[in-house]
């Protein structure tokens, strides 16, 4: 069942979300995720949120998701932005 990759982050300096970016892609492409929106504009209706860019990401399924995330190459990209950035990451599983 496919899930959907959501990550919201946070920078004032984005030269190290550019730089995660394009080693994130090198994770994404490997587990067949498919980008749907990235740093798209999105509205908080309801509740506190983190970040003020988000990304959705669609795997074919929720193990290949989980699998990118623990992946040593998006691990690489996450260690580019961390203590730089604050990020918000999640997996939700699509259902009938």
């Amino acid at each position: 069942m496919v899930a959907y990759w959501i990550a919201a982050l946070s920078a004032d300096d984005m030269k190290p979300l550019e730089d995660y970016a394009k080693q994130a892609r090198v994770a994404v492409d490997k587990y067949g995720g498919r980008s749907l929106s990235r740093l798209g504009r999105f509205k908080l209706l309801e509740g506190e949120f983190i970040g003020d860019k988000m990304a959705v990401i669609e795997f074919d399924s929720m193990e290949q998701a989980v699998a990118c995330y623990n992946s040593p190459e998006y691990q690489k990209a996450k260690a580019l932005r961390d203590g730089k950035t604050e990020g918000l990451f999640f997996v939700v599983e699509e259902t009938d």
